[in-house]
């Protein structure tokens, strides 16, 4: 995963595309594709061969030849076209004798394997020429496997980084920046330019619709500024770690190592892997480092010290570096942090991290008078890149602690127009507020309107419409709850309640039944409230002591019958919903695996033809050891209603991986992708992930919430065995 500089041999790339599992630098080689789309598509290309070779066809036998080959099969012999001693040919019947027998050999071998090749290929092949971002035009190539089977154009989203964009994807837009139309020869093709400006791009292919995506299984495709000498430029790698950041956060974690490997004269690279591993890694990795890390701190700040003129880039860099170590096993740390600090803050150049450091220092000089504060953020507004988050963030809270009622709009409206994926929780803030609530639920209304519009730019390049549309309806049912609280709030109790039961309707949420019932019973409509507990008690994460608890309440406002036959009607609605979630998509061969012995299995053999949850895990990744504990509890519970849960990590098996499972005393079997099949099966990008497999080998969810995966294993087990 981490960029490299030097290439594999083709010969390399043809074992590895041949048969993964038998390279001898499989590790290594598949650090090096994680960072290499040449090496990727050159793979590609030759798994995508054979079937470029079946098309040709083959030629004809005759009868007589088949009854031959009929005879030897039946007889089971090894070999398959035995002939009498050869006639002498002219050299050139010789050379086409040649040329079909490899054909022959070809298309027999095809045949063997094109259900594998099949299965691997649910993405096309996306191609740039040059394979960099340059300033001139970038022809572009897609060829289709079938997703977008009788199309005669298609779209090519982006998503365009600058030098200066922030860490995770909040605020950033996608734009259709080309149309590709399909050639004689079936693929697609465009010429595209890029901005100047933008040192990192990643890629989507879509129908003209946005019904259908091609996201290269969630990686995307990806294009870099470079150096002359080869090297992706410091900001191109730098914005691909931030673009990472909540999609998959160890990759970003590899980029970043990669970065600091390749630019190791630069402080920020060190102190943004220090900063990262330690979150991911943990405390114990950290202090292993840390001696490394202080030497070359000393020796950074040794080299800034001796210029005659201090650069604040790279005083601020030194500094954040600094603060990233542990001062017991570092002391110099804690002093050189103390000098350059003042240094920022003594600083009237102007540099954004010296303006960044005089607002962090003027800021703790005000303590705790939030009039002061929000002058002195509106003083910063519009914020440099390095203090952006932090004033965002301050200005409204400031605002809120200074009863400032136009303060409070002001930096909700910037908030909203930065990000606004978050612009409902900035609004919903100030519902609490009596100055600004009328203002802040109109503003929530118009929210709520963005959300029933379709929007691409704020839609994923790994998202359909279609599946955009479900998270919006998602994001608006919550919205129409807080306005429906407040409107009975303000005793509007009519217009209150029709809000709420429109914040039922769509998708199935028992958290969201459980506020809404909570909030009807406040005004004593039990009316709509039973139902929506019926639904909470029938949701499978539901314990049963709740359901119980919940059946009592009912009970006491309608009898046994009503509550069971209300139940009965949860329990479809809850099916019906949940099911519109569910996909339909064939794993092929089941991936093979490997047990903590080194014993080779299946994912076949280990469902057993029952529903399975399938969880992708690594302990180098902080978010995916936090879900880890929850596991032996959701397995539990699982094997109560007859579903398999297997955990699959892409690590072979090792004694350092077994201590690790024995230290977080996750009784949990653990199997190993070694040979990467069940990661190319899955479509797996980034961990933890989790998938719904039904009875009969097929994905049934994916990439689904850890929050979600009891309910749709659940139903979907229920809906299998009532169509047997």
């Amino acid at each position: 995963m981490i960029t490299r500089l030097l290439h594999p041999s083709d010969s390399a790339l043809a074992r590895f595309a041949e048969s993964p599992e038998s390279n001898d630098a499989s590790t290594r080689l598949r650090e090096h594709l994680a960072s290499c789309q040449t090496c990727r598509d050159h793979i590609a290309f030759l798994r995508a061969l054979p079937e470029r070779l079946a098309g040709l066809g083959a030629p004809e036998a005759d009868d007589t030849l088949l009854e031959r080959i009929q005879g030897r099969l039946a007889r089971k012999d090894r070999v398959i076209l035995p002939v009498d001693a050869p006639a002498r040919s002219p050299r050139r019947a010789s050379w086409l004798v040649a040329a079909a027998v490899l054909l022959v050999v070809a298309t027999l071998w095809v045949a063997s394997s094109a259900r594998d090749l099949r299965a691997d290929a649910t993405s096309g092949e996306l191609r740039f020429a040059p394979e960099q971002l340059v300033s001139g035009p970038i022809e572009v190539t897609y060829r289709d496997v079938g997703l977008f089977s009788g199309a005669k154009r298609l779209t090519l989203r982006a998503r365009f980084r600058t030098k200066n964009d922030e860490s995770y994807n909040s605020a950033s837009k996608q734009w259709s920046v080309a149309t590709l139309a399909r050639g004689n020869g079936g693929d697609f093709h465009t010429t595209l330019r890029v901005p100047d400006s933008v040192v990192y791009a990643a890629f989507a292919i879509e129908s003209e619709d946005g019904g259908r995506v091609d996201d290269n299984g969630h990686k995307l495709w990806y294009l870099m500024t470079h150096e002359r000498d080869g090297r992706p430029t410091y900001d191109a790698v730098w914005q691909r770690a931030n673009d990472l950041m909540g999609e998959n956060i160890e990759l970003s974690m590899h980029e970043l190592q990669g970065l600091a490997r390749l630019y190791g004269e630069r402080a920020e690279a060190w102190g943004a892997v220090a900063a990262i591993e330690r979150f991911m890694l943990g405390d114990a990795h950290a202090d292993s480092t840390t001696a490394a890390h202080c030497e070359r701190l000393v020796h950074f700040e040794s080299l800034l010290r001796a210029r005659a003129t201090l650069d604040m880039a790279q005083v601020s860099a030194i500094r954040s570096y600094a603060v990233q170590l542990d001062d017991r096993a570092c002391p110099q740390a804690q002093e050189i942090a103390s000098s350059l600090r003042a240094v920022l803050a003594h600083d009237t150049t102007g540099a954004p991290a010296s303006l960044s450091m005089r607002y962090a220092e003027r800021l703790k000089a005000i303590g705790t008078q939030p009039a002061h504060a929000l002058a002195l953020a509106e003083e910063f507004w519009p914020p440099r890149v390095e203090t952006a988050p932090v004033i965002y963030n301050n200005g409204l809270n400031f605002a809120v602690a200074a009863k400032d009622s136009a303060a409070m709009l002001r930096w909700a409206d910037r908030n909203a127009a930065h990000a606004p994926g978050v612009a409902s929780g900035s609004y919903s803030m100030l519902l609490r507020q009596p100055l600004v609530r009328q203002a802040a639920l109109g503003r929530l209304r118009e929210t709520l309107r963005r959300f029933r519009t379709r929007q691409d730019s704020l839609r994923p390049l790994e998202h359909s419409v279609i599946e955009q549309v479900r998270l919006d309806s998602a994001t608006a049912r919550r919205i129409l709850m807080l306005i429906g609280n407040a409107l009975l709030d303000d005793g509007k109790v009519a217009a209150g309640l029709d809000t709420l039961n429109l914040a039922t309707r769509g998708g199935w949420e028992p958290e969201l039944y459980r506020r809404v019932a909570a909030a009807t019973f406040r005004i004593g409509d039990t009316a709509r409230a039973l139902p929506l507990l019926a639904r909470v008690s029938v949701d499978p994460a539901t314990t049963q002591a709740a359901a119980d608890s919940l059946a009592r309440v009912a009970t006491r406002f309608m009898t046994p019958a009503a509550w069971t036959n209300a139940q009965r009607d949860a329990r479809e609605t809850m099916r019906t919903t949940v099911l519109e979630d569910a996909r339909l998509v064939p794993i092929g061969k089941s991936p093979h695996l490997q047990d903590s012995a080194g014993h080779t299995t299946n994912l076949a053999e280990l469902s057993k033809k029952r529903t399975t949850v399938v969880v992708f895990f690594s302990r180098f990744c902080a978010p995916s050891r936090q879900e880890l504990a929850m596991l032996p509890a959701l397995a539990a519970r699982l094997e109560q209603e007859g579903i398999r849960l297997v955990t699959i990590t892409r690590e072979a098996p090792s004694s350092e991986l077994r201590s690790f499972v024995q230290q977080a005393r996750v009784a949990l079997p653990l199997y190993h992708d070694t040979w990467g099949e069940a990661g190319r099966a899955f479509q797996d990008f980034g961990t933890p992930e989790y998938f719904i497999v039904d009875p009969r080998g097929r994905i049934r969810f994916r990439y689904t919430a850890l929050s979600k995966v009891l309910t749709q294993a659940v139903v979907l087990k229920e809906v299998e065995q009532d169509e047997r």
